[in-house]
């Protein structure tokens, strides 16, 4: 197999390189990010990576490489509590002790080509999600482009957008929310107007000045409009979003990491924000498994050895060989209980 050893202390990268390379692997080394995008970009087909004392900006080139599912075994000094935790948000695979024996990095390097033998007799329907999937929508990475095509159409105006950092106070707002199906993200889409904003606002679309009531419909109407812009958009991409229900969204400060932009034409100008969120996980038994439910943490045996990988999408057929495998009783973590 082709492994990529990763880490900035190169004491530990050779350490593994000499272990892997003795037992007939071809061992790449990286110690920067970059190094890891380089490697993934330009050299063999990576199958394991081996990450030491990982941090996010070191799993992410993997999780994003969409060629196909890099195995990613976390080298940690010290594999408990934070460390662990943090690690499993990353969207590690599998966890070791920096201290493993050659035999321990030998059987878990191993072990990857028995999941693989276990994964291909599930058949065409093994579907997995790609991590990351929302931010693979070129529908969201183009989201202000076609928020102001959109808008611009309905008020006949020629809107450009800029970046903000924050949501400003705003004298009108509303928010809808959206759901990606295949693994339980959360979006949600705001619109709003400042209040220097409303007279201009009043004058292009109605023609005078109205009132709250109409002025609060006229925000849930383009919160509404925005949420199917990116329905459709994300619809295209074979991604599909439910749709929920406009909501006035009166707010002084919303949440921080928020992404947002003012849409602008001439002393015409609108607010919109992007937020994302995960949907809370459900620890449920695998008897309570059902087709359709994502899994959000992989599902190993007594013995290590990983079942089923992060993100996949459950099928009868791989309910059922979970079932014969786990026992009704074993909990199984999922983003989205169907």
């Amino acid at each position: 197999m082709n492994i990529l050893v990763a880490g900035q202390d190169g004491r530990d990268c050779e350490a593994f390189r000499v272990v892997l390379c003795g037992l007939g692997h071809t061992v790449n080394v990286a110690h920067t990010d970059t190094d890891i995008t380089r490697s993934l970009m330009r050299g063999p087909t990576v199958d394991v990576a081996i990450v030491c004392q990982p941090v996010h900006e070191w799993v992410t080139p993997f999780r994003e490489h969409s060629d196909r599912h890099v195995y990613v075994i976390a080298s940690l000094e010290h594999p408990s509590g934070r460390e662990v935790r943090e690690a499993w948000q990353m969207g590690v695979d599998d966890i070791m002790s920096a201290k493993a024996s050659p035999e321990e990095v030998a059987g878990r390097v191993d072990a990857v080509e028995r999941i693989r033998s276990w994964v291909h007799t599930m058949g065409d329907d093994f579907v997995r999600v790609p991590p990351n999937t929302l931010s693979r929508l070129t529908t969201l990475t183009e989201f202000p482009i076609m928020i102001c095509s959109e808008f611009g159409q309905m008020i006949g105006a020629d809107l450009v957008s800029e970046p903000l950092e924050m949501v400003p106070n705003l004298e009108y707002a509303a928010e809808i929310p959206l759901t990606l199906i295949s693994d339980g993200l959360n979006l949600t889409i705001g619109v709003g107007l400042l209040k220097d904003a409303v007279p201009t606002f009043c004058g292009v679309l109605f023609g005078d000045i109205v009132g709250h009531d109409v002025m609060a419909d006229a925000m849930r109407e383009f919160a509404n409009m925005a949420g199917g812009t990116i329905k459709r958009g994300a619809d295209a991409e074979g991604h599909t979003f439910s749709l929920g229900l406009p909501a006035d969204a009166m707010f002084v400060k919303p949440a921080s990491d928020a992404r947002v932009w003012r849409l602008v034409s001439g002393d015409l100008e609108l607010c919109v924000w992007l937020i994302t969120r995960q949907d809370a996980r459900e620890r449920l038994s695998a008897s309570l498994l059902r087709e359709g439910m994502v899994i959000s943490k992989a599902v190993n045996n007594g013995a290590g050895v990983m079942l089923i990988p992060e993100g996949t999408v459950l099928t009868e057929r791989t309910v059922a060989r979970l079932l014969q495998l786990l026992g009704p009783s074993t909990l199984v973590e999922v983003a989205r209980a169907a």
